[in-house]
């Protein structure tokens, strides 16, 4: 149809793209605060909202961006690597090895699936600091006695903003098969009738009509 159109001379010829609809979220929902930084909501968004969001009947997937993302940073002294025999590849190897969180299939009891996982992460800055990465003249070399071990985020890909504030969004993908209107509801009236707790066990937000 378009090269039927008589364009100005000016205008370049049109590029045609398919757009499908699925991969555009059909709702989103954002985090501001005005007391807590924005590393703490996008933790408290992956840790708590995105989990009760994953649950909903026709939600296939809920993506956070956005905020800061927690990242810890190991700097290693090449000095005093290379005193002690070791090398940077062996350092790498003994992290990854002790920071698994891998999908491990799925388990079928009855009716009812499991999703299986394989989890052994670090819980704390210590544990990384007290990793044994190898020995030397018998004595156990950590992370601690060849560099240190800092708290950051990542480097920022993107900004979300809401009424010129920063802020986190949560954005909400449905199934394929799920009429959009009624999953865009449930979310909106999950999010309304949620108590959310933070890792205390305290509680942060009531919801309320109107609160979204």
């Amino acid at each position: 149809k378009l090269d039927q159109v008589f364009l100005p001379e000016e205008v370049e010829k049109p590029i045609i793209l398919r757009y499908d609809p699925t991969l555009d979220p059909i709702i989103t929902f954002g985090l501001t605060s005005d007391k807590e930084n924005l590393m703490y909501l996008r933790n408290f968004g992956e840790d708590n909202i995105k989990i009760q969001l994953d649950k909903v009947q026709g939600v296939a997937a809920v993506k956070v961006r956005g905020g800061l993302e927690e990242e810890f940073h190991v700097d290693i002294d090449q000095k005093k690597l290379i005193s002690l025999n070791l090398d940077i590849n062996r350092v790498n190897s003994r992290l990854a090895q002790e920071n698994v969180n891998l999908a491990g299939g799925t388990l079928k009891e009855g009716s009812t699936e499991y999703i299986v996982r394989t989890v052994n992460q670090f819980q704390t800055i210590d544990e990384m600091r007290s990793l044994i990465v190898g020995t030397y003249n018998g004595v156990d070399v950590r992370i601690s006695d060849i560099g240190t071990v800092k708290r950051s985020f990542k480097d920022r890909e993107v900004i979300t903003r809401i009424n010129g504030s920063e802020c986190v969004i949560l954005e909400i993908y449905k199934e394929a098969d799920a009429n959009i209107v009624e999953v865009a509801n449930r979310c909106k009236r999950h999010m309304l009738s949620t108590t959310i707790t933070n890792d205390k066990g305290e509680t942060v937000r009531k919801a309320e009509k109107g609160s979204i």
